[in-house]
């Protein structure tokens, strides 16, 4: 290859590169100005990057929302089984192992462990809340870490009988990286969580 023709290659690699980036930072950190509300199926999962609720200028989480056609109890069922938490999440990116379990929705629930993050390790010590009334189900943390922190929750709301919407938000931090990195992978992946609590309450 001439000495120009590889100039021209690592240009263009670079203009990949910021390109790339440049698209991720958007995705990671334009605000949704109307939260998708699904009232149908076949609208299928979308996340979006949104203001958190209640929360000072440019606190932000990522809101997935979907409508099954299951029941709002069929849906709470897999949702509160944390043993299962594991499987619900495995990634590429990240991971969760759990070593200790105590409590049982809709009562507080003590979840310890660890996320794995690429190859970064954190500690993991939440408490669940839970909330059952009429045909809305809630479940809430806020934990901190030095290195990694979450909160976030889940909001089932029956539709009708046989129909339910899902919420889900979540904000997490994690030391070295950032926010809008960690962003674009929640985005990206947890679409696959939804759809995974929607295959699990068919079964």
């Amino acid at each position: 290859m001439s000495p120009g023709r590889r100039r021209l290659v690592a240009v263009g690699l670079v203009v990949l590169a910021v390109s790339t980036v440049a698209i991720a930072y958007v995705r990671g950190t334009r605000v949704a100005a109307t939260p998708f509300d699904p009232t149908q199926p076949d609208q299928g999962v979308r996340c979006q990057v949104v203001a958190w609720p209640g929360g000072a200028e440019g606190e932000t989480a990522v809101r997935c929302a979907a409508v099954f056609e299951r029941s709002v109890d069929s849906l709470w069922g897999p949702l509160t089984d944390y043993a299962k938490l594991p499987q619900a999440f495995d990634s590429v990116f990240y991971r969760f192992d759990i070593e200790t379990l105590e409590g049982v929705a809709p009562g507080p629930v003590t979840l310890k462990g660890a996320v794995v993050f690429w190859l970064m390790r954190f500690p993991l010590d939440l408490v669940l809340e839970h909330t059952a009334e009429g045909g809305v189900r809630t479940v809430r943390w806020d934990a901190a870490d030095e290195r990694f922190a979450t909160r976030g929750g889940w909001h089932l709301e029956a539709l009708a009988p046989e129909r339910t919407r899902v919420e889900y938000l979540l904000d997490a931090r994690v030391a070295y990286l950032p926010d809008f990195v960690v962003k674009v992978v929640l985005r990206d992946n947890l679409p696959r969580v939804l759809r995974a609590l929607g295959g699990v309450a068919a079964e």
